[in-house]
């Protein structure tokens, strides 16, 4: 069954919490800098819109590398991991 719009996802493993804060704030920055609608960036990460939706609203708790790595690609970023660093201000 599918989460509704606005529920929370509780992240249960410590460790994850900022790199998926990490990763929400890096999602939302490049592609505002990229000029990108989340259907833009998607089409270009081969990712579904959902996919996008879902991570810039903090409603995953668990991501796979090969969706790190098609946005990573997307943003013309050579190191996926650092979708995952704190975001330089």
């Amino acid at each position: 069954m599918g989460r509704t719009k606005r529920e929370e996802v509780k992240i249960s493993d410590p460790q994850l919490k900022p790199l998926v804060a990490n990763l929400v704030a890096n999602v939302r920055a490049r592609r505002s800098k990229l000029g990108h609608s989340q259907q833009s960036l998607a089409m270009e990460a081969g990712l579904a819109v959902n996919t996008i939706a879902e991570i810039e609203q903090e409603r995953i708790e668990d991501i796979r590398l090969s969706t790190v790595t098609a946005l990573a690609r997307a943003f013309k970023e050579k190191n996926p991991l650092k979708l995952l660093q704190k975001p330089r201000k």
